[in-house]
């Protein structure tokens, strides 16, 4: 079967056959270069040196010479092996005084020197003509190609199978070095939306305004004696705010700016300058920077008593916090992706390098389970502070709700108080005004000027609790409305709210299947880059064997499987 048959055969793929045939020469150079004499024998070829040829042999393109012999004489002469001397006597060659150099039809030389077009050339003296020409013996390189052969012409039977196994691991050298291309493309972290509507803060409306109680005019004693007491409207103390921090205190998670990986990345190990050349640093994660004014929500809170400031505060913490979380999760990606491409580069590099030196290979498979193992830890770590993260935000809206409530209650006492109030006023001011009847018309009083007072007076407390009744009336509806604005915001918040959580749940469940794809098509280019590793590996240790075989004299073993 032919080569490229047999070399398929091996790397279980389609071949390159340019590159196949020129690997192939390659190896045919390399191995005649290692074989012993009577095997480069085998490889030889002769070429004529005389008038016609030309009287000097270039010797590019030509390999080794085994050998030079030169005709005698005319007529009947003999082929005369011709001896070699440096070239810089080769001029003492034409000098007949020169015991040492000179050289004649029976005692022929050859030096091999640079002519003037800088070319490498073999020489013969004395000169060669058509009737007393040279024969050079010497190697010649073969070409193959692959497709069509399966013998080469010059070349050692025993040594063919081992251009096989050559070309084979160049071929499997080449996918390697392939597989960069093929790995799939990079994840793209997905962009979250955020809720564009800002968390209702509840707006209190203007405090309660008591109307000014009309004064008791000033009556003679003898006319009318008033045994009632007008009322008094009393407004009720609101309940004190508790501080927020009251809430927060019990918190079980600490404040998540306290975040740092612990593992450390392992250093790239020291190996032979001559061993593998690798560059590129290892992944390392970074933390991304939050900082959060739990202090400022606080002074909003127990110092200016502002729940909408508060509020405002506690939202921009908590999308400081969502912000947070995403890129913590962005960052391990990232890393992870960096990593992949780190481990990758580093298979890559471990091959192009070929070294033999197997306490560097040892290191470098320490050093990549280094890496695995850091990776590991660093996902873990940053699994276990999303969990608090996730705790942490979790208390602290607990919190909040909880205090809020407790505020929201403390409004609700408050207003019912007021009416309270208003009814008991209401009642305190009907049996007044009962009272005052009965006394004016107990006073029977002639005195027409003290009884406009008294109606003037009656008007005025009539006119007050009217006021009341009107003020406490506006109170409660100004209640009624600002709670049904703050209702209809939190219905238009939790409605948006909802449908971000929506499309991000959507959005993250897309990225999760991208990345089981990406994590499937990476395993599947690592099992064939391990696979080419292995087959590659096997390869290289029979062609080692083989040419030591055959470079030691010990004969060719069998061609490999």
């Amino acid at each position: 079967m032919s080569f490229s048959t047999q070399i398929t055969d091996l790397v279980g793929g389609t071949i390159d056959q340019t590159a196949c045939d020129q690997w192939a020469a390659d190896a045919c150079k390399e191995i005649i270069h290692q074989l012993p004499a009577k095997l480069k024998a085998k490889c030889a070829t002769i070429s004529i040196i005389n008038a016609t040829n030309g009287t000097t042999l270039d010797l590019d393109g030509k390999g080794e010479i085994l050998s030079i012999t030169r005709l005698s004489a005319d007529s009947g002469g003999y082929y005369k092996p011709c001896r070699e001397i440096p070239a810089m006597y080769g001029d003492l060659a034409n000098d007949s005084t020169d015991l040492n150099y000179y050289a004649t039809a029976s005692d022929p030389v050859y030096y091999i020197t640079s002519n003037t077009s800088s070319a490498v050339t073999l020489f013969v003296k004395p000169t060669t003509t058509d009737a007393q020409p040279a024969n050079a013996y010497h190697i010649t390189y073969p070409t193959v190609d692959v497709d069509s052969v399966s013998i080469i012409a010059n070349f050692p039977d025993e040594a063919e199978y081992l251009v096989v196994l050559y070309v084979a691991i160049k071929q499997l050298h080449q996918y390697m070095n392939s597989k960069r291309s093929d790995l799939p493309s990079d994840l793209v972290a997905p962009v979250l939306e955020t809720v564009s509507e800002s968390l209702p803060t509840w707006s209190a409306p203007s405090d309660f305004v008591a109307p000014v109680k009309p004064a008791v005019p000033s009556l003679s004693a003898q006319s009318v004696t008033i045994t009632g007491t007008a009322p008094t409207f009393t407004k009720p103390v609101r309940r004190p705010q508790t501080a927020f921090s009251s809430y927060t205190s019990g918190l079980t998670e600490t404040d998540p700016d306290t975040f740092s990986i612990s593992s450390v990345a392992p250093a790239a190990p020291a190996l032979s300058t001559t061993s593998v050349t690798f560059s590129q640093a290892a992944p390392t994660f970074a933390k991304p920077a939050v900082a959060l004014d739990f202090a400022q929500v606080n002074t909003y809170i127990d110092t200016n008593e502002d729940i909408e400031l508060a509020s405002s505060k506690l939202q921009e913490i908590s999308s400081q916090l969502n912000e947070y979380s995403a890129n913590i999760q962005n960052e391990q990606a990232k890393f992870n992706k960096e990593s992949v491409e780190y481990q990758a580069q580093l298979q890559i590099s471990i091959q192009n390098a070929q070294f033999d030196d197997r306490e560097d290979g040892r290191k470098l498979q320490k050093y990549q389970a280094e890496v695995s193992t850091y990776q590991a830890n660093v996902n873990k770590e940053v699994q276990q502070y999303s969990t608090k993260l996730s705790q942490y935000q979790l208390e602290l809206n607990t919190s909040y709700q909880s205090w809020a409530k407790t505020e929201s209650d403390n409004i609700s006492v408050y207003s019912a108080d007021i009416q309270n109030e208003t009814n008991k006023f209401n009642d305190d001011n009907t049996e007044y005004q009962a009272k005052l009847q009965k006394d004016i018309q107990d006073a029977q009083l002639s005195d027409a000027n003290e009884a406009r007072k008294l109606q003037k007076y009656q008007a005025e407390v009539g006119t007050y609790g009217a006021e009341v009744n009107t003020n406490v009336q506006t109170f409660t509806q100004a209640i009624a409305k600002n709670r049904a604005a703050f209702d209809t915001s939190m219905q238009k918040y939790t409605s948006e709210a909802q449908k971000v959580s929506a499309s991000n749940a959507s959005t993250l469940q897309k990225f999760q299947a991208e990345t089981s794809d990406y994590s499937a098509k990476l395993q599947k280019q690592t099992t064939d880059y391990q696979w080419y590793q292995g087959q590659y590996a096997a390869l290289k240790a029979d062609y080692q064997q083989g040419l030591q075989q055959l470079t030691g004299g010990g004969g060719a073993p069998p061609p490999a499987q």
